[in-house]
């Protein structure tokens, strides 16, 4: 599988990115029909007075439509986690059209 990293008002960082590729390899075991995915990390100025200045979106590739999520938080490493945890509900509706039909 491909992942793209895409930075956005944010540096990039090879922690934050080795982080990002662990997770969704973990995911692509579950559900090796996704083929690629997108990750953005963006910093967002306006926001981070309300402790939600850091947005993490990611977008996966495979059959159907895509699928995308993202989150903000006060820190990039916790929008990658809730955003994971929002596509793994997503992959587990898509799993489950894709093997009961």
């Amino acid at each position: 599988m491909e992942v793209i990293f895409e930075y956005h008002n944010a540096r990039s960082s090879g922690y934050l990115s080795s982080m990002a590729t662990k997770k969704l390899k973990r995911l692509i075991k579950k559900y090796p029909f996704v083929v690629k995915s997108y990750v953005f990390f963006k910093e967002e100025l306006s926001l981070k007075e309300k402790g939600q200045g850091y947005i993490c979106g990611i977008r996966l590739s495979g059959p159907g439509p895509l699928l995308y999520a993202s989150s903000h938080n006060s820190d990039l490493l916790s929008a990658l986690n809730e955003t994971i945890k929002s596509l793994k509900t997503q992959l587990n509706k898509r799993k489950a059209l894709l093997y009961n039909n």
